[in-house]
């Protein structure tokens, strides 16, 4: 059994330099105007050490939907698998791909960066996961916001994520097979 939770982080308070430097960038990008424009997102300005933990979602509004454009491979690594052109509502487990999509949704509702803390425990496991998302809504016609760049920072514990996708996806097998 999978116990997953998330909580709003106060951006004003928070202190990390990865998540301040991916907040000043969207901030420069953005200038006077409401959201950056998505065309001038450039990955070069991007660390390349953060690369890896970057996700981009395009936002389908009816139904409202969020496909990854672009699935960093830290991603992959530690969760063993790719969601490149897949909903962010279909991650596995499904309490990590409901809590995940609906970071996105209360981002693009609130039309602002937001900071996440999303903590996640396999019952069979003796450490939670941890992770800090930082959302940062992005528009292609300066009115919409229809991509959304996910900076997750999962590196203290990748391992154990590696570890815990690992759990989740021996699980699902065995239950298929009986």
């Amino acid at each position: 059994m999978v116990k997953a939770v998330y909580t709003r982080l106060d951006l004003r308070t928070y202190d990390g330099a990865d998540v301040e430097n991916c907040l000043g960038y969207w901030n420069e990008l953005r200038g006077e105007r409401q959201f950056p424009s998505w065309p001038d997102f450039e990955w070069m300005r991007v660390p390349p050490k953060l690369i890896p933990y970057f996700g981009v979602v395009d936002i389908t509004p009816e139904p409202l939907d969020f496909i990854y454009r672009f699935w960093g491979t830290g991603h992959v690594n530690a969760q063993g698998a790719e969601y490149t052109g897949k909903s962010a509502s279909l991650m596995e487990p499904p309490e990590v791909g409901q809590n995940i999509f609906a970071q996105y949704r209360e981002t693009y509702e609130a039309e602002k960066p937001l900071l996440f803390r999303h903590v996640f425990r396999e019952s069979d496991l003796h450490v939670a996961l941890e992770e800090i998302s930082l959302r940062l809504p992005f528009s292609s016609n300066g009115e919409t916001i229809d991509k959304i760049v996910a900076f997750s920072d999962i590196r203290r514990s990748s391992s154990d994520a590696e570890e815990f996708f690992k759990a989740q996806a021996a699980e699902k097998q065995l239950q298929f097979v009986s």
